[in-house]
């Protein structure tokens, strides 16, 4: 019966609307705070050679909280934050809010593994970490905050193997850049959304009793 089919399809579709508004909001997302404020969960401040990693003083730019992670670094040295954990998911993101002083040069980069592997971040590899988003680059605005994510699985890092620091690496010259909120993050999996009643429904408002 019509009436019957369209109560069913009225009630799939109220159903499906509170799954969408009730569950998928509340889906939890792991994640390892690296940090906030300060390093945490046995993270620190680091830097090499006459590179400088310090936490941000009073006007200094800082995007969440109280303070941020100020990194200077010249002739190749680096400076950034030491991580030195496995990392905790099978599907694992690294994730950090970057600023660029304006004037600076240098490049966003992460070191990996035994031998300290240093891994770029810029176009040869920009299918695998994003900034706001996008494809990562190294053509954004200087002197405001940008997401980097890097998504740590598809630069194949062996089983058991070291994120070791994330942070910049100098120009020649020199490179002013503030980090802040930086995350392990868990990619959050794809969720398929099955209409509650199957079927193909037509709405109508016609009555059939036969």
């Amino acid at each position: 019966m019509k009436l019957t089919l369209i109560i069913r399809w009225i009630k799939g579709k109220l159903l499906l609307s509170f799954y969408i508004l009730l569950v998928i909001p509340n889906i939890s997302i792991a994640s390892i705070v690296l940090f906030d404020d300060l390093p945490k969960n046995g993270a620190s401040l680091w830097s090499t050679s006459s590179s400088k990693s310090n936490l941000t003083q009073i006007d200094e730019p800082v995007a969440e909280g109280d303070t941020a992670i100020a990194m200077s670094a010249h002739h190749w040295t680096q400076s950034g934050l030491r991580i030195a954990q496995v990392p905790p998911y099978e599907d694992t993101i690294l994730e950090a809010k970057i600023y660029r002083k304006s004037g600076s040069k240098g490049t966003l980069m992460f070191r990996r593994g035994e031998n300290s592997l240093k891994i770029n971040l810029d176009d040869s590899n920009s299918e695998f970490w994003t900034i706001n988003g996008e494809p990562g680059h190294n053509d954004y605005s200087d002197d405001t905050w940008h997401t980097i994510q890097i998504h740590l699985k598809h630069f194949d890092l062996n089983e058991g193997e070291k994120v070791l620091a994330v942070g910049i690496q100098g120009p020649y010259g020199t490179g002013t850049f503030y980090m802040d909120s930086v995350y392990f993050k868990e990619k959050p999996s794809v969720v398929t959304i099955n209409p509650p009643v199957p079927g193909d429904w037509v709405l109508s408002f016609e009555d059939d009793f036969n």
